[in-house]
C-alpha cells in the first residue's frame, strides 16, 4: 500500500498505488507517510474505487514517535464518508502537531461499512 508521489504546484501529492479492500467493521490504515507533516495544514482523502454497501465511515490522521505506538492527532477529518464511488477530500490541521511518523486511517470508529468497498488513500502537503 505504498504511496505513488508526484509534485504539483508546489505540493507533494501522494496516492496509494494499490487499492485497499474494506469490509465489515475493520479499520484500515495507509502505509507510513514519509513527508514532514508537522506544523502544517494538509489535505487528506480517499478515492473510493468501489463503493461500500452500507454505512459511512471516518477518516483520521494518526502520528507516532517511533513508528510503532500510534495516537489520533486529527480525528474525524471526514466524519461521514459517503459510501459512493469517487474522491472525497478535506483539510486536516496539524499546525500544533509534531511527530516523525504519520498515517491515514479509515473507519477507526469501527462502523459496519458492509462489503466490497475498495479505496485508495490520498494526501497533499506543501513542499
Amino acid at each position: 500500500m505504498a504511496f505513488n508521489k508526484s509534485s504539483k504546484n508546489g505540493y507533494v501529492v501522494g496516492k496509494t498505488a494499490d487499492v485497499v479492500a474494506v469490509a465489515g467493521a475493520s479499520m484500515v490504515s495507509s502505509d507510513t507517510i514519509t513527508e514532514d507533516l508537522s506544523n502544517k495544514k494538509i489535505m487528506i482523502g480517499i478515492d473510493m474505487v468501489v463503493a461500500m454497501s452500507d454505512a459511512a465511515a471516518d477518516l483520521e490522521i494518526w502520528a507516532s514517535p517511533d513508528g510503532t505506538n500510534w495516537a489520533v492527532v486529527a480525528a474525524n477529518v471526514i466524519a461521514d464518508i459517503v459510501h459512493t464511488a469517487g474522491v472525497q477530500v478535506a483539510q486536516a490541521d496539524l499546525s500544533s502537531v509534531t511527530a516523525p511518523y504519520y498515517k491515514i486511517t479509515f473507519n477507526a470508529a469501527g462502523a459496519a461499512v458492509g462489503t466490497s468497498g475498495r479505496i485508495k488513500f490520498i494526501y497533499a502537503v506543501k513542499e
